[in-house]
């Protein structure tokens, strides 16, 4: 069975189309896309790659009953494989990080044959944090969701339970709460009370090692979540209640680190890193898709430039926010589904990819404009984040549609690399996914 994903409305299908052949870039040309690697799985949902040196690390997503074949895999440059650590019915959920000796870390959840069933919700799982060793080799799993609590339905579709990675090589990693992982599998601590707080917002770590990340309201928890900033060893600095009861994107910094920039629900949240008071909030003034029965009107997390301008997708628009948070630069309606999250190009590019079927899924958005320069179809929905390499490679994961596996893209950019200078250039700030400012 195929993977599960959003539905899709040919309406707003024809107003990305439509609105992206009007605005004067060129259709790219199929030699843009290099080279795709294509495991014979159901694909590879949100998940967005890590690009460290020459080396690829990206995990399958296969949500389905049946038999499952998942497996993490580490590709050379060119996307072949190094080796591959075979999964089974786990699915990877998210980015991978490595550690100062090479060691891989990415997070599972099991199958969905062993929930009790798709729908209803609410339903029991078994979320584990995996480490490899730089030959592939298993060191440990540890256990960061028991698999005694029943969480309800996210309502995005998707979960994102990216490690993040401190200077010290500690990892931090959502489920129920906050779990602060030494190198050997031990616990450091856990913020939260498991059944009561769910995290699946990967954490965002400031040059001082202070943690910021958001909680998740659920049927049976707390109604509403909150973004909250600990220190390293666990302690609350602050935390700042929303209105929403979900938050799933990973937060992002200012230039200066001085504020965090966190989406939920309508709104997008400017909060100073030192105190969790709001410096600005900027609510979305439209939301041109109909609403879909698994999704948030915003969902990724947003890119800050070198001016702190601040790039963020809702369901149906992408939006380019003011960095004094008055108004808006530019927004660009597009009619389909936006979870992933955009990176920023030192050619000024954002690039951004696309959910729905049918149509350009991944695009270079001009910053100062909105105008883009081309697209890209990869023929399967892109929820994760593009990773920019020095030699203008894109790589970008894309789930399966219509039986047909998922697969990983080498696309050609007209950049050399991420944009420099920024407060968030790219998810998990940067290509190589630790979290780190």
């Amino acid at each position: 069975m195929a993977a599960s994903r959003p539905r899709v409305f040919l309406a707003p299908l024809i107003v990305l189309i439509a609105a992206l052949a009007s605005c004067g870039g060129d259709k790219a040309k199929p030699s843009r896309i290099l080279k795709t690697f294509a495991p014979q799985v159901a694909g590879f949902m949100q998940n967005s790659p890590t690009v460290v040196g020459d080396a690829v690390y990206i995990g399958t997503y296969y949500f389905g009953t049946g038999t499952a074949i998942n497996a993490f895999y580490k590709l050379d440059g060119d996307l072949n494989v190094k080796w591959s650590y075979p999964l089974g019915g786990e699915q990877v959920v998210g980015a991978a990080v490595l550690d100062s000796g090479g060691n891989v870390y990415f997070t599972t959840m099991n199958d969905s044959s062993r929930y009790p069933g798709i729908p209803p919700y609410p339903f029991q799982s078994i979320a584990k944090l995996y480490k490899l060793d730089a030959t592939g080799a298993l060191k440990w799993t540890h256990t960061i969701d028991d698999p005694g609590h029943s969480y309800g339905y996210t309502g995005t579709n998707t979960w994102d339970l990216s490690p993040a990675i401190g200077a010290d090589d500690t990892i931090y990693v959502g489920g129920d709460g906050l779990h602060a992982i030494r190198p050997d599998g031990t616990s450091a601590w856990t913020y939260g009370v498991p059944g009561v707080t769910w995290v699946q917002s990967p954490a965002a770590i400031d040059p001082a090692g202070n943690l910021y990340f958001g909680t998740s309201g659920f049927p049976g928890g707390p109604a509403l979540g909150s973004v909250v900033s600990l220190d390293a060893a666990g302690a609350l600095r602050w935390e700042f209640p929303t209105d929403t009861g979900q938050l799933v994107n990973s937060p992002a910094f200012s230039v200066d680190a001085s504020k965090v920039y966190v989406s939920a629900g309508d709104s997008l949240h400017c909060l100073a890193s030192g105190t969790g008071t709001t410096v600005w909030r900027y609510q979305f003034p439209e939301n041109i898709m109909p609403p879909f029965p698994y999704s948030l009107p915003v969902a990724a997390s947003p890119a800050i430039d070198d001016h702190d301008n601040v790039y963020v997708g809702a369901s149906g628009v992408f939006y380019a926010v003011k960095a004094d948070g008055r108004g808006l630069l530019w927004s660009r309606p597009l009619g389909v589904f936006l979870r992933s999250s955009p990176a920023l190009g030192n050619d000024r590019a954002i690039y951004l990819g696309f959910g729905g079927v049918g149509g350009q899924n991944v695009a270079a958005i001009d910053m100062a404009t909105s105008q883009s320069r081309w697209t890209v179809d990869l023929a399967a929905d892109v929820m994760g984040s593009p990773a920019i390499t020095a030699d203008g490679r894109m790589y970008v994961g894309a789930m399966s549609i219509d039986g047909k596996p998922g697969n990983l893209a080498i696309v050609k950019t007209d950049s050399t690399g991420l944009l420099s200078g920024t407060g968030s250039s790219r998810y998990r700030q940067g290509n190589e996914s630790t979290g780190r400012k």
